[in-house]
């Protein structure tokens, strides 16, 4: 950084340097502007003799037992300021320059304090031509219930042959930690049928007391979020120390996703009380989220699944599926479940890559209770379409999955019958009156139903029935 010319400079010593603010190297700051320019804002402070408060401010709406950063950018502005033992000044005839031609004379140093009780001394500054700003600062925990405190930056140094100096860039930063989801910035799927997500975040930080937690979703691009509720959505995490940082991972249950499911958001905010959890100010989440998107494959797989059979044979499942229409470099990831939510792989199978094909795979694990089957078809390019669920049960047990609840135009839910056959749908109002009903034909296996009807928003009861088997879900209209 260049000294002032005489004519320009205050004291005729002085830097001529620009503003810390968005400065693209922190360390240089902004480089001067041109003459008659504006540019940006700082303080500078030609210290008096007797040493003061520098800075003064009461800041409110803090969040209590979290942690901030109290820091503020500084630059020692005058390489030559200082006087020699016999009181010449450094521009002066005969002037003797300090050890390592460091004259700047007397060094700013400087006390952060909270609330009237110093924290954090900067030490003497020095002049430093190269990378002139320096960051200083520190980290403290508000106490239970507080909201307010008083910050103050003070001169320690007297002013006299140096100690002028610029600061910029004060700052009272919340420490949150950073949230890191399992799938960035989506998580893609296929409409053809409905595919498990399962979302994960981990959150990690230097400070253990961020352990409350609590999912959220939005279906307006991110903008609006509402909590999410149920088992699993909220809680408090357990942090571990991992490569010097507390760490734990929160994971929300998994669900089927559905077409009307496309475009919602969903994120993890965080606390270190179950209040400020409550608080919009003091939950946190650094900006990351995961979106769902689910996309119409049909018009990028052209893979068709023609029929997906599993049967018990010698206590193992027996798989036998047919395509047609296979893509380029298609396979097929076999998916074993036990509950017919959460699925792992249990085999690999290549496609032959003829018009039509059929497929058997044995499934290696014996059978002890029910299990569910799905296909994977995956491209060479990671899109990939689900087969339909099908299983292979104990007993046979009909079962009813609501989708998104509260719904908003779309009343998604599925089917999961233990044989071929019919299933009846009747939506009824809070108070009893039928208001539609309706008859589909379902396979073996998981079934995706879906009701669209132009429904005034409340509370209303599905009641779908296969054979002599009722199930009744309670859903709200948005």
């Amino acid at each position: 950084m260049p000294e002032a010319s005489a004519l320009r400079r205050v004291f005729g010593y002085w830097d001529i340097g620009g503003d810390h603010t968005s400065s693209s190297n922190q360390s240089k700051g902004n480089a001067p502007v041109p003459p008659g320019a504006n540019g940006g804002y700082f303080v500078l402070v030609n210290a008096s003799y007797n040493t003061d408060v520098a800075y003064n401010e009461t800041l409110s709406n803090l969040c209590p037992n979290t942690y901030y950063e109290f820091s503020a950018w500084f630059r020692n502005l005058c390489p030559r300021c200082s006087c020699d033992s016999v009181g010449r000044g450094s521009g002066t005839t005969g002037f003797i320059p300090y050890p390592g031609n460091d004259s700047s004379g007397v060094r700013p140093n400087l006390s952060f304090e909270v609330d009237g009780l110093a924290y954090y001394t900067t030490g003497d500054i020095k002049y430093d031509r190269n990378t002139p700003w320096k960051k200083f600062g520190f980290t403290f925990l508000t106490k239970p219930g507080q909201t307010t405190a008083n910050f103050a930056i003070r001169n320690n140094s007297p002013g006299g042959g140096g100690n002028d100096w610029a600061i910029d860039d004060i700052t009272v930063a919340h420490c949150g930690p950073s949230i890191t989801s399992n799938y960035n910035p989506f998580v893609l799927g296929c409409n053809a049928n409905p595919f498990e997500v399962r979302l994960t975040d981990t959150v990690r930080s230097v400070y253990n007391n961020y352990i409350h937690f609590k999912w959220q979703s939005s279906n307006v691009g991110g903008t609006v979020w509402t909590n999410m509720t149920g088992p699993g959505t909220s809680g408090t995490g357990s942090p571990t120390m991992v490569n010097g940082m507390y760490q734990y991972i929160t994971s929300l249950p998994p669900f089927l996703a559905l077409p009307s499911d496309s475009g919602r958001y969903f994120r993890v905010i965080v606390a270190t009380t179950a209040s400020n959890l409550n608080s919009v100010n003091c939950a946190y989440n650094d900006g990351s989220s995961t979106m769902v998107r689910v996309i119409n494959c049909g018009s990028v797989l052209t893979t068709n699944l023609l029929q997906f059979r599993a049967k018990k044979i010698e206590g193992h499942g027996l798989l036998n599926w047919t395509s047609q229409n296979e893509d380029d470099s298609l396979f097929y990831e076999v998916e074993r479940s036990n509950d017919g939510f959460t699925f792992y792989r249990i085999g690999l199978v290549r496609a032959a890559d003829n018009l039509t094909n059929s497929y058997s795979f044995p499934d290696p694990t014996s059978i002890a209770s029910t299990v569910y089957y799905r296909l994977k078809a995956i491209r060479k390019d990671g899109l990939f379409i689900y087969s339909r669920i099908v299983f292979i049960p104990d007993t046979p047990r009909f079962r009813v999955y609501q989708g998104q609840n509260p719904f908003a135009a779309i009343l998604s839910f599925n089917v999961v019958v233990p044989e071929d056959g019919e299933v009846h749908m009747n939506l009824f109002s809070a108070d009893g009156r039928k208001l539609f009903s309706m008859k589909r034909r379902v396979e073996n296996g998981m079934n995706e139903m879906q009701v669209e009807r132009d429904l005034a928003s409340g509370i209303y009861i599905m009641v779908v029935t296969y054979k002599d088997e009722h199930v009744r879900i309670r859903v709200r209209r948005e």
